[in-house]
């Protein structure tokens, strides 16, 4: 009877150990076309990705649309409301969302806002941050970086438009169709914990999500039908076959619409607190 229950728990044990294996033989196809990303330019035969170079963190700017938010129903202007007034008359009757890029559409520039937390003598938090407003040329190159301490309110972009990221909560990570995709995910350490009967008890907020997986995503970007390879770090939360609503991939996305490539034709990726620009060779 224990030689019977043995063999099961035995290839239970050596299953992760297997797929690694497997995962490794097959990463080894990939890692020769794909680079990782902070490790200099990606190319495609017309297009590059480079990285900007940023003092501080990234930060989420809010735009408005003009599509009526149904929670200020009592609070909608009697007058029309266009794109470029809608944010003066009332905000909050527009739905908002988020971005990162600012195209001023008059002046031809970039715009986006970055922080820096203060640290004291020790590198501990002083509470104080510099807000940097930087302003770039349609290359990516930063022309102006004005630093504010602990800004009272916010700042205003005229004559810009904020570029909407096309990244959803359940990203379909797999379709090939999509601007961004994921074409490999190289499972490499195994987290045995999530298949812990205890795992969060007593926590308020239960379990939440466990990531079986800690491994190499292989990334796609299609632009313009041209393709650019990268890979980053990321996770899958499941066991075996991964689906597109298991991966944690923390980014940003943000393909100019076809509107405003005239004046940009660019997209944009933020991954963590770093900023890569897509465009022209």
């Amino acid at each position: 009877m224990f030689k019977k229950l043995l063999i099961p728990v035995l290839i239970l044990l050596a299953f992760p150990f297997l797929i690694i294996l497997i995962n490794k033989i097959t990463t080894l196809y990939y890692n020769r076309s794909y680079q990782q990303i902070d490790q200099g330019v990606i190319t495609s035969p017309h297009y590059q990705m480079i990285q900007i170079k940023l003092s501080g963190i990234p930060q989420e700017l809010t735009g408005y649309t003009t599509e009526i938010d149904s929670m200020y129903v009592d609070t909608i202007p009697t007058t029309p409301v266009d794109s470029s007034t809608v944010h003066k008359i009332d905000p909050k009757s527009f739905k908002t969302y988020g971005g990162h890029i600012y195209i001023d559409t008059v002046k031809r520039l970039l715009h986006m806002e970055t922080r820096e937390d203060s640290v004291d003598g020790k590198g501990g938090p002083t509470g104080d941050y510099k807000q940097h407003y930087l302003t770039l040329n349609l290359k990516g190159k930063i022309i102006a970086d004005s630093v504010v301490l602990n800004p009272e309110k916010a700042h205003t972009y005229p004559n810009g438009y904020l570029v909407p990221d096309v990244l959803i909560p359940f990203q379909p990570w797999l379709d090939e169709n999509q601007p961004i995709y994921i074409h490999h995910f190289a499972k490499q350490n195994f987290n045995s914990y999530c298949f812990n009967p205890l795992r969060g008890w007593g926590s308020p907020n239960g379990a939440g999500n466990c990531y079986f997986w800690d491994g190499t995503a292989f990334y796609v970007i299609n632009f313009h039908k041209e393709l650019l390879k990268f890979k980053l770090p990321c996770s899958s939360g499941a066991f075996l076959f991964s689906e597109d609503m298991d991966f944690s991939a923390d980014m940003n996305y943000y393909p100019v619409p076809k509107s405003y490539q005239n004046i940009v034709n660019a997209s944009f990726l933020v991954y963590k607190s770093q900023l890569y620009m897509v465009s022209g060779k």
